[in-house]
């Protein structure tokens, strides 16, 4: 259709709907006809109903049917809708952050990223180990080290969403969980039993690990990318130095954190001072603090 066949063809179904026509089967005509449909073009079909003679009254008064045909069935499912859009957008601007901190080496996301990716490694090896009847000790051992990187996110994420951000949630709840699955692994390590009990608790928490996995890369890891600032996430990169490796994962140099971590220390090494904004030296800062008159008062 060309463009007046097609304002032509809005002026038809909004007729139908005036004329009392049912909303779904006039929709169901229209998304045969039309992929999407532009704003413009139904205010223009509109504009073509008034100026036909169509009282602009009767033209408010559908409106909202109108919109019904074009963006759902109600206005309740209109904000809904909204609501929803916003918030795909909202979790697409996450999503695309997070996965641009994974991709820095040596970033702390790209860090836990990679040592999620060997856990769920090890969660497959004993899955088979399972389907052959026999997991070996230094097996449950290998997904014990699980507890190092609940550990550094326990340390080093939780506390700071929670106390910086007000996002409680991962905190409240994966940590908990956290504990539940580490506890379960010592307790099944400890045992000496490998009958048919001990086998469907080892598969059950592998299962928990592995949506611990998805909660991490799904809420956990977008909350942080989206509200920690470069500088805070140097600070963890710092801090995560403290902790064991895991599953193999050798830390990788940050460059930027390092270079801004070096450029600090040669400051202080040669007397100066960093302040917001700058930085001033020992001998600045005296002088600096000499013009700043001082009253004194004596009390008897």
């Amino acid at each position: 259709m060309n463009r007046e066949e097609q304002k032509q063809t809005i002026k038809d179904y909004l007729k139908r709907l005036g004329a009392g026509e049912e909303l779904e089967s006039v929709r169901t005509d229209f998304v045969k006809k039309f992929q999407s449909v532009d704003a413009a073009e139904i205010m223009n079909a509109e504009q073509e109903l008034i100026k036909e003679g169509t009282p602009i009254s009767e033209v408010q008064r559908l409106c909202d049917v109108h919109s019904a045909l074009f963006h759902g069935k109600t206005r309740e499912e209109q904000i809904a809708n909204a609501e929803k859009a916003t918030v795909d957008s909202i979790r697409e601007q996450r999503f695309a952050k997070t996965a641009e901190l994974v991709k820095i080496p040596g970033h702390p996301l790209h860090t836990f990223t990679l040592e999620n990716e060997a856990l769920a490694k090890t969660i497959e090896k004993c899955r088979e180990a399972l389907k052959n009847g026999h997991v070996e000790y230094k097996l449950i051992e290998e997904v014990r080290q699980l507890a190092i990187h609940y550990a550094k996110k326990g340390d080093l994420l939780y506390p700071h969403l929670k106390v910086k951000y007000e996002i409680s949630g991962p905190s409240d709840v994966m940590w908990t969980v956290d504990d539940e699955i580490r506890d379960e692994l010592v307790a099944l390590g400890k045992s000496n039993e490998r009958d048919s009990a001990w086998m469907e608790r080892f598969s059950k928490v592998l299962i928990r690990a592995e949506e611990m996995i998805f909660k991490e890369e799904n809420i956990l890891f977008p909350n942080c990318a989206a509200n920690f600032t470069k500088e805070e996430w140097m600070g963890i990169y710092q801090d995560a130095k403290d902790y064991a490796v895991c599953f193999g994962v050798e830390p990788v140099t940050w460059k930027q954190a390092e270079c801004v971590e070096q450029r600090q220390e040669e400051k202080y090494t040669n007397g100066e001072i960093y302040m917001a904004g700058g930085h001033m030296t020992v001998e600045q800062l005296v002088a600096m603090l000499n013009t700043i008159p001082i009253e004194i008062t004596l009390v008897d």
